[in-house]
Order: C-alpha cells, then sequence, then structure tokens
C-alpha cells in the first residue's frame, strides 16, 4: 500500500513537471517568434535607410 502512495506522489510530482516543461517550451516558442519579428523589421528598416543613403549620396554635388 505504501509502494502505491509513494508512486503517486512521484506520479503528481511528474505531471507537475511536464506542465511547467510545456509552459516553458511555448514561453520560448513565442520568444523566438518575437525575436524574428524584431529582426525582420530591424532588416526592412536597414533596407530603406541604405536605399535612401545610396539616393542621397548620388544627389550629392
Amino acid at each position: 500500500m505504501e509502494a502505491g502512495k509513494g508512486f503517486s506522489m512521484v506520479a503528481t510530482e511528474v505531471k507537475k513537471i511536464a506542465e511547467q516543461s510545456s509552459k516553458a517550451a511555448e514561453k520560448i516558442g513565442e520568444t523566438i517568434e518575437e525575436m524574428d519579428n524584431i529582426t525582420n523589421q530591424a532588416a526592412t528598416e536597414f533596407g530603406r535607410m541604405a536605399i535612401s543613403l545610396k539616393s542621397n549620396i548620388e544627389e550629392a554635388p
């Protein structure tokens, strides 16, 4: 009887850890997606800056 109670406690803890791991993995995925969006925005802005700079250089006397 005692072994069954111990197993139940271990199973409960394993379940909690699995839930925490799942939440952490989800948060990591969200963070990666956010970083990807920021990187894409930065790349777009750098591209605009390069075009503007090239245009200004070409117009310079």
